[in-house]
């Protein structure tokens, strides 16, 4: 049986890399923008 705490570090650790995946996403974006903002 799963403990849970371990349930709970799991969820942590999820959540941490998909909060780090949309701060990559959005730093991306901002990049697109700020460079087609550059360019016209």
């Amino acid at each position: 049986m799963i403990s849970m705490e371990s349930c709970f570090d799991t969820f942590h650790i999820q959540k941490a890399s998909w909060l780090n995946t949309i701060g990559r996403y959005r730093h991306h974006v901002k990049l697109q923008v700020g460079t087609a903002l550059g360019v016209k």
